[in-house]
Parts: structure tokens; C-alpha cells; sequence
């Protein structure tokens, strides 16, 4: 099905765009190189496709947003080389992404050439946090011969992706569209503010190990030619429509298979805990319940063994499952890259830490409302004031993001790596010393086909197991 859309977004990307590309080719029955407008497509698609997926199959559960109620393997941090998907899928559609940036170079099209730094950044700063080392100034680049990219350090990554999004930031035209943007819809002012505000998410990320974090932030802010999320109208969410081939792949599971994973009880308890109304739009009651004048929530621990889960509560229809609105309407779960909440939670996170002037309960306040907003909830009349009052404290700040982040691919589990908010707990049934991985495995087929660069970074890292911690980690 994927094959099928990317022919159809190539199909009509090429179609409707003229713009002059065809004399790019040698001849009109061979062409030798391929348009910006028509890569875009396929890469937005694929990128998104692959981080919804990674979301629902890993991240719910690393971030104990859901728990495994069988085959809970990845839940007990049963973890090996295959344990985590993004390294094949975002590394496969690196050298698009890098032949977008050439052939805006030579169409000396400066937009074109933003949107692939951005999108690069995003992916390798999402490959790096999960993996640490990773393949970056070599990414990519099969057609100039390197078929075995070196792994930079995370620390020179994180310098070279801030300065990637800031020469991009630059380099934009808000004045100019561009076609074939499955995203933004061709707003280049819309892929600045993309651009600054994951600029911020790298800075906080590293803000325990760089000194320069607070003027950094506060450079950003007092720059009107560096705009950054300003609502959730900015939002970068990939919307699955739900029209055949664009589903969601949450929705092309069966209905055992999407039941497999549900919320946990730490989310579970924290919503209804404190009456937040966004347990409506997350989570289905019991099915023992739902329909009747009783309806019940109860969610799952997490890292049971199979036993255990299969025993919890009665069995599992005495257990919450996610919404089933994800399962049943194919465009209902979209591909969440990054948020306007997000952006008002690093900013509290800056302020209370002292590293910008501002509220920090201002930020924090917006934040929270955002995410109400951007779930269609109605935030209870005392939420703010009352059962989740800003109290001056980074966990409150931390908690409220980590709800935030619900559906944002691996967010929350970096944001527990960095700071160890909110408490995640493994299960009774973990095998990994009662700890939370810091990092997956590489993949099997890098010490096959890369070898010599992995096994540097493996020397490099001290190991590669799931417990060696990135550069930048402080928890």
C-alpha cells in the first residue's frame, strides 16, 4: 500500500508541476535526474508513515504512555538489534532527502534546500537520541561512493544540526512557495517556524551539558527573522486523511493485534487522578463497562510477565484499550512531528531553570492549554488553578509535557533520559536490572555491512547495550 501512494503522490506531483524541470533531462525518454516537487512527497509520506508506526510499536510503550497486555517483550526491555525501526526506515530514504538538497543547489532554489536540512535534522536528531552515534555528515550519500557512512559523535551532531536549522532558517523565503509539501502545504514561513522551534528541542536537550543553552534560547526569541511555533495552527503533523492509500498505520491493524497495546496505568491513573478530560479522546473504558451507567478506566502496569498480564484485573476485558476511533476511522491518528505545546513547555523549562527572562508559569499555562486544544478536550474549569496549578517545580512542567507528547514518537522517553521526569518505573517482570534503556541496539545489518565504523563507535560508546548513555544525558 505504501508503494501504491508513493506512485500516486509521484504521479501527481509530476502532473501538476511544470515550473521548466523537464529540460533538466537529456533526453525526454530517459530522464537523468528528479524534480524537488516530486521527492517531497514520498519523503514527508515515508518519514511520517515510519514515525507513527515507531510511536504506537515503541514509544508508547518506553514512555509507559501504553503497556503490552501480550508478547510483552519490548515492555520488559527484552531488547536486541531489532528493537527499534527508524534506523532502516529513516536511513532508506536519506539519500532523497539529500538529493533534494542537491538538486536545490543546482536549481539554485534556497527553499527547496531548507526543507531537506530540516527534514534531515529532524530524523538524524531522532536517530542520534535513540542510538546516540549515529551516520551524519556521511548520511545519505551512496550516489558519491559512500556506502559506509562513518557515525559522527552525538556532541559534533548536535552542533552541526543547530547550524544546519539556522542556515536554513536563513536561507528561507516566506514570500515563495513550493509544490509537492505533503506538510505545510508550500508555507515556507510555516517550515521556519518548524525549523527555530526544533532548534529549541536540541538546545533543551542538551541543556545539561552546554553552557551557551539560555543565550541561545533567548537569541532565538528576540529574533523577529527567527519565528517559532506560535499556536497549534503550527503544529507539523502529517494528516493520514484516511482516503485509501493514505491510512494510518494504526488503522491497518487487525482489531486483536491493535488491542495489544493499551494505555498504562500510569497514564491512566495521572488522568483520572486530576479529572482531565483528555482520557475521553486517548482511551475506551473497560469492555466490561463501556455502554453502561458504569463506565470504568483502568489501565495496565507495565513490564508484567505474560502471566501477569494475562491475569490483571480479571483478565483483559477489565482493561481500558486506546480509543478505537484509531483503529476503525483510518484518518484519525496522524503522524505528530513536533508541537506548538512542545515549544511552550521547553520555554517554561527555560525560564524556571533561570536561563531566559520570562513566566515560566505563563509558558507552562499555555502549554497545557494547547494540548486541551490540540485534542479537542475541554479543560476543566480548575485544572489551572486547582489539581494541576503551576507550583514552580520542573517535575509539574516535566509531567504536563510528558502528557503533551502523547502519540510523539520517542519525546517523552528522551525528555525521562535527560531529566527523570516523570518517574517511570520499570515492571516486576524487566529484565534489565530495574533500569529504563538509555539507547537501542544497533542494527544487525551495520555489523555485517559496516563494520569497521561500528565497531569505532561501539569502542567509542563503551559497549552497545541498551544502557549506555548518550552525551547529553543527565538523569
Amino acid at each position: 500500500m505504501r508503494i501504491l501512494l508513493s506512485l500516486i503522490l509521484l504521479a501527481l506531483i509530476s502532473s501538476a508541476c511544470d515550473n521548466g524541470f523537464e529540460a533538466l533531462n537529456e533526453n525526454e525518454n530517459q530522464p537523468t535526474s528528479v524534480s524537488p516537487a516530486v521527492l517531497l512527497p514520498n519523503v514527508i509520506y515515508e518519514v511520517s508513515y515510519d514515525y507513527l508506526w515507531e510511536n504506537w510499536s515503541v514509544g508508547n510503550l518506553v514512555a509507559q504512555h501504553g503497556a503490552r497486555i501480550t508478547y510483552g517483550a519490548v515492555d520488559r526491555y527484552e531488547w536486541d538489534s531489532g528493537t527499534g525501526s527508524l534506523w532502516g526506515d529513516f536511513y532508506g530514504v536519506m539519500a532523497d532527502v539529500v538529493d533534494i538538497e542537491t538538486r536545490a543547489q543546482q536549481l539554485d532554489d534556497p527553499n527547496y534546500e531548507a526543507v531537506s536540512l530540516i527534514l534531515k535534522a529532524w530524523m538524524i536528531h531522532t536517530l542520534s537520541d535513540s542510538w546516540v552515534d549515529v551516520p551524519y555528515t556521511e548520511a545519505g550519500r551512496a550516489s558519491e561512493g559512500i556506502f559506509q557512512p562513518k557515525y559522527d559523535r552525538q556532541e559534533d551532531i548536535y552542533s552541526g544540526l543547530l547550524s544546519d536549522l539556522n542556515r536554513a532558517n536563513q536561507m528561507i523565503d516566506p514570500a515563495r512557495s513550493i509544490e509537492g509539501d505533503l506538510l505545510y502545504n508550500g508555507d515556507m514561513q510555516s517550515w521556519q517556524k518548524l525549523a527555530n522551534s526544533l532548534r529549541l528541542r536540541i538546545l533543551m536537550r542538551a541543556s545539561f551539558k552546554r553552557n551557551d543553552t539560555g543565550t541561545a534560547i533567548q537569541a532565538i526569541l528576540d529574533n523577529a527573522s527567527a519565528p517559532i511555533f506560535e499556536s497549534n495552527a503550527d503544529n507539523a503533523v502529517y494528516d493520514f486523511t484516511g482516503t485509501i492509500p493514505n491510512d494510518s498505520p494504526i488503522s491497518q491493524q487487525r482489531d486483536w493485534d491493535f488491542t495489544r497495546v493499551v494505555p498504562s496505568m500510569l497514564l491512566m491513573n495521572f488522568l483520572l487522578d486530576n479529572g482531565d478530560t483528555r482520557l475521553l479522546s486517548w482511551a475506551d473504558p473497560t469492555d466490561n463497562t463501556i455502554g453502561t451507567d458504569s463506565e470504568t478506566w483502568v489501565g495496565l502496569p507495565n513490564g508484567l510477565s505474560e502471566e501477569g498480564m494475562e491475569a490483571f484485573n480479571g483478565g483483559e476485558d477489565n482493561v481500558s484499550v486506546f480509543d478505537r476511533r484509531f483503529l476503525s476511522d483510518q484518518g484519525a491518528a496522524d503522524a505528530i512531528l513536533m508541537t506548538y505545546a512542545e515549544v511552550q513547555f521547553i520555554l517554561a523549562e527555560a525560564a524556571q531553570r533561570g536561563l531566559i527572562s520570562g513566566d515560566a508559569q505563563t509558558y507552562y499555562e499555555q502549554g497545557v492549554t494547547a494540548s486541551f486544544e490540540q485534542w479537542g478536550a475541554e479543560m476543566p474549569a480548575e485544572y489551572l488553578t486547582t489539581t494541576q496549578a503551576f507550583n514552580g517545580s520542573l517535575e509539574r512542567i516535566l509531567e504536563q509535557k510528558w502528557l503533551s507528547s502523547f502519540m510523539v514518537g520517542l519525546e517523552a522517553w528522551h525528555d525521562f533520559k535527560r531529566t527523570g521526569y516523570p518517574s517511570l518505573t520499570p515492571g516486576p517482570a524487566n529484565v534489565n536490572n530495574n533500569l529504563v534503556p538509555s539507547r537501542f541496539i544497533y542494527p544487525s545489518t551495520e555489523q555485517s555491512l559496516n563494520t569497521a565504523n561500528y565497531e569505532e563507535a561501539v569502542a567509542r560508546l563503551g559497549g552497545d547495550n541498551i544502557n549506555i548513555k548518550g552525551w547529553w544525558e543527565d538523569y
